[in-house]
């Protein structure tokens, strides 16, 4: 296959701008190999129609990174990492996905027309709680810390906060500390933890110890049993248990915090990251799976074990929203043979929309659960954009889909690739 024209520099997440910078790119040696890392600042002046690349020449780096083979002004090969590049198909499928999502927030103008009035003044609600600590903006733009409390509600604007992923197409303002704040008023409307409260009460909410963990995984035969390591891969070391605060840290170090002092310090290197760690219920890194305390019995364990065993390139390619949901496609398979030594209540709506948007692409027969393992577990990427070239044509990005789980687009993007697959 030759080289294609009209790929795209670092492309954009949805409601995220466009960052410019030069693509990681390394010389093609003689022998067809990486070479020496390119001194040529691709990509960072230039957007689109600029960089050609051979969308059928993929290349493996040393530190499992892959690259495609890609060409500076048609004269000299790079090896470029696929992961910053978008396809020529990207901005029309983006486009088509946005416009679905107009569709969407349209049909639902009366829904947030109702939702935001019971924050204006004569809609009753003089104040709002907050359960947990949330980011806000004050009136210069700063971004502030609200604490978890009961605040005075001012009202709305017709604003969202800037790097929120945030639903609601308006702000609700509080005063906080003196001051008016804006917040999202996502985070108003409760956290769904019946799953918890279930898993408790059926007396499965305990820590797992990894040899309990790796069972699961050896006694459930599936797709994920060809990529499960045959040695003792997790274990009793490589399983943490946290707290709210512990999660937090663990986010910002990369780690396990050595001590409270480790926390604290954390918390000041980076409050913004810290405060999303703490609300999360499990995160992997490297060999090593943290969970919360307050989330056991739900699967948690299983869902951040499947994240150890997945090669970078998902992420790195495919964005945030694929992988999470090609994970949790891949741990409701395994949880799905589990008897009773391994019982959990694993709640429906976790990830529920970016798995959706892995159905969706294996119901509808882009490409097949095998083709999905060999990518995830193993790097083997490009037989799921080949198959998706066949299968909707080289106006459709697999990239630009993939990336539009998360945000509040799934359903869109969803919407999008049956109307393409129905023409």
């Amino acid at each position: 296959m030759g080289f294609e024209a009209g790929w795209i520099a670092n492309p954009p997440y949805p409601g995220r701008p466009k960052v410019k910078k030069a693509l990681p790119a390394y010389e093609k040696e003689d022998t067809g190999g990486l070479g020496a890392a390119s001194d040529s600042d691709l990509g960072a002046s230039f957007d689109y129609g600029f960089i050609e690349v051979d969308p059928g020449a993929w290349l493996e780096g040393p530190d499992r990174t892959l690259y495609v083979c890609g060409s500076y002004h048609g004269l000299t090969e790079y090896w470029i990492e696929r992961g910053a590049l978008g396809d020529p198909a990207y901005k029309a499928t983006a486009a088509l996905i946005g416009k679905s999502y107009a569709g969407e927030a349209q049909a639902l103008l009366s829904f947030w027309e109702r939702k935001r009035a019971e924050y204006e003044p004569e809609g009753g609600h003089e104040s709002v709680t907050l359960e947990r600590s949330l980011k806000g903006i004050d009136g210069t733009g700063q971004q502030v810390t609200v604490p978890p409390g009961t605040y005075p509600c001012l009202g709305t604007e017709p604003r969202q906060i800037p790097g929120e992923t945030q639903l609601s197409p308006f702000s609700v303002s509080i005063t906080a500390g003196g001051k008016s704040v804006l917040i999202n008023p996502d985070t108003l409307w409760g956290y769904v933890d019946e799953h918890v409260v279930e898993a408790k009460s059926l007396g499965l909410a305990n820590p797992l110890k990894a040899e309990t963990i790796r069972a699961l995984f050896a006694e459930t035969k599936s797709l994920i049993s060809a990529y499960v390591p045959q040695d003792e891969w997790l274990q009793d070391e490589h399983v943490h248990y946290v707290t709210s605060d512990e999660m937090g840290a663990v986010f910002v170090l990369e780690k396990m915090p050595a001590s409270f002092e480790a926390v604290e310090e954390a918390r000041r290197k980076d409050d913004d990251l810290f405060a999303y760690g703490a609300n999360t219920p499990g995160v992997c890194f490297g060999d090593h799976i943290f969970i919360k305390l307050d989330q056991l019995g739900i699967g948690v364990e299983y869902h951040e074990a499947v994240h150890s065993m997945a090669h970078p390139a998902t992420l790195k390619i495919l964005g945030w929203g694929f992988n999470e949901g090609a994970t949790e496609y891949f741990t409701r398979m395994l949880v799905a043979g589990a008897g009773d030594s391994h019982k959990l209540v694993r709640p429906e709506g976790q990830y529920q929309s970016e798995r959706e948007g892995i159905e969706a692409l294996i119901d509808l027969g882009v490409f097949t659960a095998e083709d999905l393992a060999k990518a995830y577990f193993a790097g083997q990427m490009q037989a799921l954009f080949d198959k998706a070239a066949q299968r909707l044509g080289k106006d459709f990005s697999l990239q630009a889909y993939a990336l539009h789980l998360q945000g509040g687009h799934a359903s869109a993007a969803r919407q999008t690739l049956q109307e393409l697959l129905s023409h």
